[in-house]
């Protein structure tokens, strides 16, 4: 077994079920995001993490180093959906290349947003360069 796989097995025990519950929510609102580790061969045991930076043009978060993410559109199915759907529209991630590892735990935000973090793991040969 690689030292990726291995790794990458190691996480993905360490992580909540990405189809797991959702805790139920009252002030905030829901988004989604995910943290793609990039490989560039089955060998590589050095991922890299995928971060973006927002336009400064935007009214909301201009210019932050973020994960490819945001709020549910009425055809997510889930928040898992969302942070996928997030991913091919802001990184160009090809629908069905990403493997899901898991996800963490929620987090608030000041901004009123309730964050669910998922993990994914894709080939390093699509991404933006």
């Amino acid at each position: 077994m690689s030292r990726l796989v291995a790794l990458l097995d190691d996480l993905a025990r360490r992580l909540d079920d990405p189809a797991g519950a959702v805790p139920k929510i009252v002030d905030l609102r829901w988004a989604a995001v995910i943290g793609l580790l990039l490989r560039e061969a089955e060998s590589d045991a050095d991922p890299r993490l995928l971060l973006i930076e927002r336009s400064r043009r935007l009214r909301d978060h201009g210019g932050q180093v973020a994960f490819p993410g945001g709020k549910p559109e009425p055809h997510d199915a889930t928040l898992l959906d969302t942070a996928l759907r997030e991913a091919t529209e802001e990184v160009g991630l090809p629908p069905g290349e990403a493997t899901v590892l898991g996800r963490l735990r929620p987090v608030p935000t000041p901004s009123g947003f309730l964050i669910m973090p998922f993990i994914a793991w894709a080939p390093l040969s699509w991404a933006p360069r």
